[in-house]
């Protein structure tokens, strides 16, 4: 149901109720027009429905009481551990490869030590894909050995 309010310059209200069909408009809604000195109007729709968040909870989807709810996480921990380890890799790594080949081995060209830091942090992100792509096979072997115990 939404009900429509026109405002006139002047402040002069008339309301509309606009419910359906004209068959089942409420026939107590008055109107009454806007001052002819007035030239702007505006509107604004009023929903009298209820939103998402007066609606009631219950939904079909959610468990039920006497259900357990999966609480398991959607990532495994092995992963988030590879990946904090593959992130500290990759800020130390470089950092660490520049500051310990600047003075130790190209003896203060920071430009070959820069280098050398750069070619670090694509070592970490080769290595990182590299680990990656075993995972996700052996993921799939894994489902294949299952599929086929399965038959």
């Amino acid at each position: 149901m939404n009900e429509v309010v026109w405002r006139g310059g002047s402040g002069k209200t008339s309301e509309a109720a606009l419910t359906g069909p004209a068959s089942t408009r409420e026939k107590s809604a008055t109107r009454t027009s806007t001052p002819k000195t007035s030239t702007s109007m505006t509107s604004r729709i009023v929903s009298t429905e209820k939103n998402l968040l007066e609606k009631d909870d219950r939904d079909d989807r959610s468990p039920g009481a006497s259900e357990k709810s999966n609480i398991a996480p959607a990532v495994p921990a092995i992963v988030i551990y590879k990946l904090l380890g593959f992130t500290l890799a990759m800020i130390a790594g470089p950092i660490g490869m520049y500051f310990l080949t600047l003075d130790t081995i190209f003896h203060g060209n920071s430009t070959w030590a820069g280098a050398t830091a750069a070619l670090t942090a694509n070592v970490v992100l080769i290595a990182y894909v590299i680990v990656a792509m075993n995972e996700d096979e052996s993921e799939k072997r894994e489902a294949a050995q299952i599929a086929k115990k399965g038959q």
